[in-house]
């Protein structure tokens, strides 16, 4: 998780207080994201950017997996081709898509 205040700060102080291992204040005042939160106190900064009365603090999940299953989806064409002797023969062209 990632954390950010934007402009337009009010310094009230909540993010501090909810999470001072994350947020502090800077020089002039307002609230500044001086640690990146990690997974010890994720919960914190989340719960003090939704406890933030001016909603400038954003936060980014991001997430990595690695696909366990998928689904092969198969797309089946038929269609008839006219042959130089004039007798016609079946064609069948497949394409697939992996979808995770």
């Amino acid at each position: 998780m990632k954390a950010k205040v934007i402009e337009g700060c009010i310094s009230c102080g909540i993010c501090v207080n909810i999470c001072p291992e994350v947020f502090k204040f800077n020089d002039e005042g307002v609230s500044q994201v001086y640690k990146q939160p990690d997974s010890s106190n994720e919960d914190k900064a989340r719960s003090a950017a939704e406890s933030c009365p001016v909603s400038v603090i954003e936060t980014e999940v991001s997430v990595t997996r690695r696909p366990s299953t998928f689904t092969l989806r198969a797309t089946l064409k038929r269609d008839s081709i006219r042959r130089a002797d004039g007798r016609y023969t079946r064609r069948i062209t497949a394409r697939t898509t992996t979808v995770l």
